[in-house]
């Protein structure tokens, strides 16, 4: 079977596809079998036969899931504790519309960033290139009158010149940025290494772990609504979370504090999964005897608010990105017209 990449899109309308024929009576698998009959993509359809030739062969669809080593953990550890609950029709609903949302906010940042990367490109080409290569042709023409260049005309002499001399090496750098980032898109194996890898060195910090945090507290709410351990939840919630070893150890130290015995709300909060004001909420939901409703809500509030954080990152670096532009144009000015000036006074 061939290893194939899928779209948060892809992922998306599978789980809905799934949800609908589970809503209508038909199991998981022979749904599976009615989406493969359907499908026009022949590797597609080979992962949704693999997945099927392990659900027959006893394995549940969580596990036919990570078999084919293609889906997120998360999708795969939030269906396997709604199989565990019994909401996998809520639950493959739930991840279709937030793949749809992954998608959406995606599309938004490519868009947002794409124009003013292009142009912050541009611009830095363009200072290269009038700093090392025209400004000293200013240079050598106001030294031919009698002048030298002085104040910020000379600062900007100096950094090209330097430029200049360092333009090997940054070709290099850039040309070799460039090369990685072809093979990325080339080969999807590059490109989940190094995802890969970006996930274990800051898949939990900033608004990477707010959406952590939300996970794990909606894998709490399907565990507390069902009536199972809250230990067993926060084992189930780690192992969505394998892929980010800080936020599976941060899962796994909570588990620990309330084995000890530790009261539940204290830990969550010591191991920085919910909030003060989320922890006062829901210590109070436990003396009424509504942890599971509350809990819902925090988790429901968790996701909006990380979703919240996200595009208000995408707006500000679209902003921050035209900011710079904009001075990178102004820099092209100086370094253009001061000489200029300068050469001007010099012949009047």
């Amino acid at each position: 079977m061939k290893r194939i990449e899928l779209t948060y899109i892809a992922y998306s309308e599978l789980f809905r596809q799934l949800a609908l024929l589970l809503h209508s009576g038909v199991s998981l698998s022979e749904g599976l079998q009615i989406l493969i009959a359907g499908e026009n993509d022949r590797n597609y359809a080979e992962v949704l036969g693999s997945m099927v030739d392990s659900m027959e062969n006893g394995a549940t669809f969580a596990e036919a899931l990570h078999r084919t080593w293609i889906f997120p953990s998360y999708a795969v550890g939030l269906i396997e504790i709604s199989e565990r609950v019994g909401r996998s029709e809520e639950t493959l609903n739930a991840l279709a519309d937030y793949y749809e949302k992954r998608d959406r906010i995606s599309k938004s940042l490519r868009n947002a960033l794409t124009y003013p990367a292009i142009l912050l490109a541009m611009m830095l080409t363009v200072i290269v290139i009038l700093l090392s290569k025209v400004l000293p042709v200013f240079n050598d023409v106001y030294h031919s009158l009698g002048g030298s260049l002085s104040g910020i005309a000379a600062g900007l002499l100096s950094l090209g010149n330097l430029l200049n001399d360092v333009l090997p090496s940054v070709g290099i750098i850039v040309g070799s940025l460039i090369i990685i980032a072809v093979l990325c898109i080339l080969i999807p194996a590059i490109k989940t290494r190094i995802s890969s890898l970006f996930t274990r060195l800051f898949g939990d910090v900033g608004i990477r772990r707010q959406i952590n945090n939300a996970r794990i507290v909606d894998a709490l709410s399907m565990v507390l609504a069902s009536g199972l351990p809250i230990e067993e939840g926060l084992s189930l919630a780690a192992k969505m979370l394998r892929d980010c070893p800080r936020a599976y150890r941060r899962c796994n130290a909570c588990l620990h504090k309330i084995e000890q015995g530790e009261d539940l709300v204290q830990s969550l909060k010591e191991s920085k999964i919910i909030s003060e004001s989320s922890a006062q909420m829901l210590k109070l939901a436990l003396r009424a005897g509504t942890a599971d409703t509350v809990i819902r809500q925090i988790a429901d509030h968790s996701a909006e608010e990380a979703e919240e954080v996200l595009e208000q990152s995408v707006s500000r670096t679209e902003s921050a990105m035209v900011l710079i532009t904009s001075f990178m144009v102004g820099v092209i000015l100086l370094a253009v017209m001061i000489p200029l000036i300068n050469i001007m006074n010099a012949i009047g």
